[in-house]
């Protein structure tokens, strides 16, 4: 499961939509509270994005002393309007009810809430790209039953139908191609990633 990570935003809260990491840290254009997780994984990220890093040198920069200082200069900018998450279900009930104009939170969550009717848009520029995966104890007495499993769960059409009922991307790359452009909007896949981050966990 391919899971992308970035922010989604009210609708109603501005004339004009935010469209990158950059004014997500603009307190003057876009007022309101933000909603960030609570820990400094993928949010050292986005401040970095948001500075004017290439998605490509975030984690050369980030590797750095000076990197992270530059980091959390971004959010020194906004640290008065944080509210921070805990829970990925957190963001969209905080965004429904106008208790922040913009959180980070995970694609899916973002698009099943616009699903249900909630003003709520998911921003693609710049998100980071994460994979949940499979493994197998070593030595397990049921691999050939465990490989049963990852057999069903990595074939193609199935991971259509998954992504087709819960927007995120499926790891096969030859399930995309049996998804309709309308779903392929809403997930991290095709057009979506292709200026996208890939997470590291080195800082997380």
């Amino acid at each position: 499961m391919v899971i992308g990570n970035g922010y989604a935003y009210n609708s109603k809260a501005f004339p004009q939509p935010p469209l990158d990491w950059k004014d997500f840290f603009d307190r003057e254009k876009f007022p309101g509270k933000r909603g960030i997780r609570n820990s400094p994984s993928m949010n050292l990220e986005y401040a970095l994005m948001a500075d004017g890093v290439a998605p490509d040198k975030v984690y050369e920069v980030l590797a750095t002393p000076e990197g992270v200082d530059r980091a959390f200069a971004q959010f020194d900018k906004i640290k008065d309007l944080l509210q921070f998450w805990e829970s990925g279900a957190q963001p969209i009930e905080w965004l429904a009810s106008n208790n922040v104009a913009m959180s980070t939170g995970y694609n899916g969550r973002a698009v099943m809430a616009k699903r249900e009717g909630k003003p709520i848009e998911f921003v693609w520029k710049n998100h980071l790209v994460n994979m949940d995966g499979w493994a197998m104890v070593k030595g397990s007495p049921y691999k050939d039953k465990i490989n049963d499993i990852f057999k069903i769960v990595n074939d193609p059409q199935n991971q259509a139908k998954f992504s087709s009922l819960m927007p995120y991307g499926p790891s096969n790359t030859k399930a995309a191609e049996s998804l309709t452009p309308e779903m392929l909007k809403e997930l991290p896949a095709a057009d979506n990633i292709k200026d996208a981050a890939f997470y590291s966990d080195t800082f997380g």
